[in-house]
């Protein structure tokens, strides 16, 4: 009761971290929200295996654990993890591709869909739905960049809530809305996989041919 009242943060991060009972992770992560404690859905750059907390003076927030969520298990959440920090989703690719069959594209997908990608792709939609090739893309050294033409309208919050909610239910009682804003932006195949691609690479490419 005394670390519950007196630092509410260390109480929760603690409690969720060591509940195996999703209910019970649910119920938690409602309550913490409700007395002011950020509780963050995954990140690629911000999450461990498991929960994590972080402290900015009296600000606390706990963010949610990658391995959590449905597709990625503990070992590929572990791969991830190491790989920290990443600039890019090539980086992604680049700095787990070791990790043979732990890392796939649908580990690359479930992670879209719970929008641990969102500090470094602003549309969750392309993302999700173009998840696959967007990760064979970067295999072959390619770098997506987003771009002027027509508009890919980006999910709504109850279209993002169900998507996320999907791989990882304890999204709703978390974020409930997303924390981070996302755009209505574009994305253009092949000609914006054009982003450092090795020169031999894109002659040997057909899809690079556009760039």
């Amino acid at each position: 009761a005394h670390l519950k009242t007196h630092h509410p943060g260390s109480f929760f991060y603690g409690a969720l971290k060591n509940e195996p009972d999703r209910q019970v992770q649910l119920r938690l992560a409602g309550e913490a929200r409700r007395l002011g404690i950020t509780v963050s859905a995954p990140d690629i750059n911000g999450s461990r295996s498991g929960f994590s907390i972080k402290r900015e003076g009296d600000a606390v927030e706990i963010v949610g654990s990658i391995g959590d969520v449905h597709g990625v298990g503990e070992v590929a959440a572990k791969a991830v993890a190491a790989g920290q920090p990443y600039r890019s989703l090539r980086e992604v690719h680049d700095k787990t591709k070791g990790s043979g069959e732990r890392v796939t594209s649908a580990t690359f997908t479930a992670l879209a869909k719970a929008t641990a990608f969102r500090s470094l792709f602003p549309n969750q939609r392309v993302l999700v739905e173009s998840a696959k090739t967007i990760w064979e893309m970067a295999a072959l050294g390619y770098e997506p960049r987003l771009a002027s033409g027509a508009a890919i309208p980006d999910y709504t919050d109850a279209e993002r809530i169900r998507v996320a909610s999907d791989v990882y239910p304890l999204y709703v009682a978390a974020c409930g809305t997303p924390a981070i804003p996302f755009s209505s932006i574009s994305l253009l195949f092949p000609a914006d996989f054009c982003v450092n691609v090795p020169k031999a690479r894109a002659q040997r490419t057909a899809t690079a041919t556009a760039c």
